[in-house]
């Protein structure tokens, strides 16, 4: 696409030159004149003609980037939004590193009543397999 866009501008602006610079009067004649040499001066209007061409070019840039725009200001949003979930979830492993801290206070405070929790502990999963098979009395 900007090949073609290329093909088509580069002639026009060479024309555009050779027309501004190639034009001569003299007193014998006018060999071409596409304006009057009495109203513009060439090298301004050159000088205009870049101007206007750069400031046409940078509308054209700003008006292609619309879309990446878009989808930056999208991601920009949705960044926000995984940092403050991310910022939660520090939150609650901070939490849960102080509740294992202070559960290994209490058993490193009582021994005794850790070993008797893991027992009773043991016993309820046992009790849970046992259920899940079920008794041979009704087969």
């Amino acid at each position: 696409m900007k090949f073609a866009y290329y093909i088509i501008v580069i002639p026009v602006i060479a024309l555009l030159i050779w027309l501004l610079y190639g034009v001569e009067t003299s007193e014998e004649g006018i060999s071409f004149a596409p304006y009057p040499q009495d109203c513009f001066n060439p090298q301004i209007v050159l000088i205009l003609c870049v101007a206007v061409g750069y400031i046409i070019g940078k509308l054209n840039s700003w008006f292609n980037y619309i879309p990446l725009r878009r989808d930056l200001r999208q991601q920009k949003k949705a960044n926000k939004a995984l940092n403050m979930e991310q910022a939660k979830l520090n939150n609650t492993v901070n939490d849960l590193k102080q509740n294992i801290a202070g559960l290994q206070e209490k058993v490193q405070a009582n021994p005794s009543a850790a070993i008797v929790s893991e027992k009773k502990g043991m016993k309820s999963v046992f009790s849970k397999i046992t259920s899940a098979f079920g008794s041979k009395k009704g087969n």
